[in-house]
């Protein structure tokens, strides 16, 4: 537990910051093409806000919850059976 929380704790405030600040800012860097506003690209803009707060709710829960995480990881990846992929 002790390990997961100085591991954990940073990835997630990083996370967390990141969004916050392309959210504030009302805008995402895009490679190659600079600063791009929320009206330029929308799409990319949604994708880089949410995908982090997303991150971060996973790392949080895992360390509330460690086996409540895997078993939905496990619950998620179970299709993947039907292809030949074994899940752990």
């Amino acid at each position: 537990m002790q390990i997961a929380l100085l591991v954990f704790i940073p990835v997630v405030l990083f996370f967390f910051s990141l969004s916050s600040y392309n959210l504030y800012h009302g805008g995402v860097f895009v490679k190659q093409k600079g600063w791009k506003t929320k009206e330029e690209w929308p799409i990319t803009f949604w994708i880089s806000v949410l995908s982090p707060y997303i991150c971060t709710l996973f790392a949080l829960w895992g360390i509330v919850d460690p086996d409540g995480l895997w078993s939905f990881v496990k619950l998620v990846l179970g299709p993947l059976e039907f292809f030949g992929i074994a899940t752990p």
